[in-house]
């Protein structure tokens, strides 16, 4: 009996912990500055959001053929265990299988009172929708919830294996 689909299933479901708990980082520092203004230099802040690797390089989708690829290339056992996480055991992992972008633009609210108003009373807000922040909460949320599940299911099949053969 091969105990690598329990390991397997361990290492996606620590990936998935981390990279849902990072969606709940970004989500909570995004409605922190849901109503900053920009600086005196024009800066603004910028809605956050966190992007898988596989589903995108260098900012642009890929296409379905280069996505079938690229799960081909996945299919080899110990490109796998070498490129993402390290030793073959190991749940340790030096790469991140997501990346924190920034969404670029802002969102001009008119309100004349405000000293960083422009000519025009608008001043430029950053680009963050409380709605969209706290949808995202709640997905995110609910994802860790699920990986939690697959962790425990996964340690119950692992020491319910090990009592089959002890």
């Amino acid at each position: 009996m091969q105990v690598e689909g329990i390991i397997g299933a361990l290492k996606t479901t620590y990936w998935g912990l981390a990279t849902q708990l990072q969606r709940l980082n970004v989500v909570s520092s995004n409605i922190a500055h849901a109503d900053d203004v920009a600086d005196k230099s024009g800066k603004v802040y910028h809605r956050k959001k966190v992007v898988e690797h596989s589903s995108s390089i260098s900012g642009r989708s890929l296409s379905f053929g280069e996505t079938l690829k690229l799960r081909l290339r996945k299919t080899n056992p110990f490109h796998i265990a070498r490129a993402h996480f390290g030793q073959e055991n190991s749940l340790m992992s030096p790469s991140k299988p997501y990346r924190v972008v920034q969404v670029p633009g802002y969102k001009l609210v008119h309100d004349p009172s405000n000293p960083n108003a422009d000519e025009n009373g608008n001043v430029k807000m950053a680009n963050v929708n409380l709605l969209e922040e706290m949808v995202d909460l709640i997905a995110a949320s609910r994802a860790y919830d699920a990986n939690i599940n697959v962790l425990n299911v996964a340690k119950l099949t692992a020491k319910r294996t090990m009592q089959l053969l002890g």
